[in-house]
């Protein structure tokens, strides 16, 4: 069993109490992944040691993972807004139809988990209704990267991992973004578009929550990949069945109860320094 650990930045007074406590847990033998930030030890067992570690790293701005030794990334899925880019879509399409602050009230409720993702799917897609389809094109020239985005995928990528997009976001946008990241598979909603305008609508099944759960399985199944090989990253709770479906499910600077629910959160760290809690032995 491998215990991955990472400070955002070096501090070190918190590097210095947080090996002190894992040396009164026995924990004394450690290396250095990256000085002053990431250290990986080796523990001889998995069964007792979460519940231990979690009294450890509690109050600390610190991320924390537990892996099998053996443990390799083989397919890795990750959300898109507010994950591997740094914007929700839907409210920036909504400001161009003057409604963001309606459908970013409602985006916000959904991704806490307090409104079924469904139902305010819904309720945002109609203030979209009617917006010209090329203003789609102004949200694309504001899209940035989430920051260390590219440089995860090329880590992943370079392991022959496979990567995709399961979003509950768009295609148009979910496709620019593979296209910049070199992903291999997009699964998102599919704008329907008459005369040249939004209609409020999406043609197929809305990806809720079960259904990227169930993409993650698919894409898995097609790759001929285990499920405890899969990665999942993701910062919403309509991300929490696929994060717990994963081999690793890890929640990215989400909210509290969705960090509180998954399996693993990075609640500091960026997405550069993800690799170093993936890090095997």
């Amino acid at each position: 069993m491998v215990l991955n650990f990472v400070l955002a930045e070096p501090n070190v007074l918190i590097e210095s109490q947080i090996l002190q406590a894992l040396q009164a847990l026995g924990i004394a033998k450690h290396r250095v992944l990256l000085p002053g930030i990431a250290w990986q030890a080796r523990l001889p067992s998995a069964a007792h040691w979460r519940a231990k570690l979690v009294g450890v790293f509690a109050n600390l701005p610190i991320d924390w993972m537990l892996l099998s030794d053996d443990w390799r990334p083989q397919l890795a899925v990750f959300d898109m807004d507010s994950t591997l880019i740094t914007m929700e879509v839907i409210d920036e399409l909504a400001a161009l139809a003057n409604a963001k602050p309606q459908v970013a009230a409602i985006t916000a409720a959904a991704m806490r988990g307090d409104m079924d993702f469904k139902e305010s799917f819904a309720a945002r897609m109609q203030y979209l209704a009617g917006l010209p389809q090329s203003q789609m094109h102004q949200v694309v020239e504001e899209m940035q990267l989430m920051p260390g985005a590219q440089q995860l995928l090329q880590w992943l990528q370079g392991l022959s991992c496979r990567t995709a997009i399961v979003s509950g976001g768009f295609d148009y946008f979910a496709k620019i973004v593979q296209q910049r990241l070199q992903m291999d598979a997009v699964i998102a909603n599919l704008l329907e578009i008459e005369a040249g305008h939004l209609t409020g609508r999406v043609l197929g099944q809305v990806v809720d929550a079960e259904h990227k759960r169930q993409s993650l399985c698919d894409l898995a199944a097609s790759y001929g990949v285990a499920m405890a090989n899969t990665l999942v990253v993701g910062d919403g709770a309509n991300d929490l069945p696929m994060l717990k479906a994963a081999g690793i499910g890890l929640a990215f600077h989400a909210k509290p109860n969705v960090q509180q629910q998954a399996p693993w959160s990075a609640r500091f760290i960026s997405m550069d320094q993800i690799p170093y809690l993936l890090a095997s032995i």
